[in-house]
């Protein structure tokens, strides 16, 4: 058994990269990429699924305590 972790976002928050139009109502092109950009406002978001992460196995705890550590070494 191996733990997961399901986060739904709502399509319009992804921006397609370059110049591409909103990938809304058309079928994205083969390998087209598109972004989640996180900010200031995804804060709680953020924190509540490193939490959810964190609690899921043992090993998963470990990754999340080690990121925790290189951002707090990065802001320092």
């Amino acid at each position: 058994m191996q733990p997961m972790l399901y986060v739904c976002f709502p399509i319009t928050e992804l921006k397609p990269a370059g110049n591409k139009p909103s990938l809304l109502g058309r079928v994205a092109d083969s390998k087209e990429c598109a972004y989640l950009i996180l900010d200031s406002k995804d804060k709680q978001f953020l924190l509540e699924s490193f939490k959810i992460f964190g609690i899921l196995s043992e090993s998963h705890n470990y990754g999340i305590r080690r990121i925790l550590e290189l951002i707090k070494n990065y802001i320092q």
